[in-house]
């Protein structure tokens, strides 16, 4: 795994970084873009946008917002994940 999603802990060892600090790294905008981390920042993690990631995992959602919009943030989010490919390297 590397360890580009852990953190020092506090008294020693590593935890796990959360989804904002990952959203956060400058790597992570590197590899992805800024538009990108801004748009999966604002969908998935951020309180003025639409929290997706607390408000399903942490069951603040009432059942209403399981709808269409949602579903098509998540499937649009997945392409967006799924054009990261491995470049391949240069040939001598």
């Amino acid at each position: 795994m590397g360890n580009a999603g852990l953190k020092p802990a506090h008294g020693g060892g590593f935890d796990l970084k959360v989804l904002d600090n990952l959203l956060r790294d400058p790597l992570l905008v590197q590899f992805l873009g800024e538009d990108i981390v801004f748009y999966f920042h604002v969908l998935l993690v951020d309180r003025r946008g639409w929290n997706l990631r607390n408000c399903v995992c942490h069951g603040l959602c009432d059942a209403s917002a399981f709808g269409p919009q949602m579903s098509d943030r998540i499937i649009h989010a997945m392409l967006c994940l799924a054009l990261v490919r491995k470049k391949e390297q240069a040939k001598k």
